[in-house]
């Protein structure tokens, strides 16, 4: 399989476990969007995945574990846009290779958890960050409180809006570290502490 585009989408799945090794796949876009995930484990290795553009854009998870791994990923844009997340549901990212060898490219993660209501309870991991090239709103509208400090975000050119209009906001924002970044236009803005 090379093209995954829309390959469960609007599906409705119920204790369902997707653990394939997905090696020659290239597009994963809305792979997963406007489906409703109930009891599911999602374990996606995609070594050449360069788009998963709204891969999981208004899902609905119960009671989930989602964890994907990116080597050549080019973009993620939108990948959770407007998702709905209980307390038990559980996010892992990783940004490169398994075995941390071999190029990873740069990522565009532009509103990747925008509108919302994750928590920073549902984000166990976040790995390799530093791979991420744009962070743009990021997580625009989040309803919840979300710890920035798990992000290092060494490596983003841009974070415009990055946590605008986070209404419960108390993440610290001392352990972000903007090395490269040249653009934060209203990354803080709306943010009610």
């Amino acid at each position: 399989i090379t093209t995954a585009v829309g390959m469960f989408k609007n599906a409705n799945l119920s204790g369902v476990t997707i653990a394939n090794d997905f090696r020659e796949l290239v597009y994963a876009d809305s792979m997963f969007e406007n489906a409703t995930l109930t009891n599911c484990t999602i374990i996606l290795n995609l070594p050449k995945c360069v788009s998963s553009k709204n891969i999981f854009k208004n899902t609905t998870f119960i009671n989930c574990h989602i964890y994907l791994v990116y080597t050549k990923l080019e973009t993620l844009d939108s990948g959770f846009y407007s998702a709905i997340y209980d307390d038990e549901t559980k996010i892992s990212i990783k940004f490169g290779p398994i075995d941390n060898y071999g190029p990873i490219a740069k990522v565009v993660a532009n509103y990747l958890f925008a509108s919302s209501n994750i928590k920073t309870i549902n984000i166990v991991d976040m790995l390799n960050t530093h791979n991420i090239l744009y962070a743009d709103y990021m997580f625009l509208n989040t309803l919840y409180d979300i710890d920035v400090s798990k992000f290092a975000l060494t490596g983003a050119i841009s974070a415009n809006g990055f946590i605008k209009n986070n209404i419960l906001f108390n993440g610290d924002v001392s352990r972000l570290n903007f090395n490269s970044c040249l653009y934060l236009d209203s990354a803080f803005d709306g943010c009610i502490s």
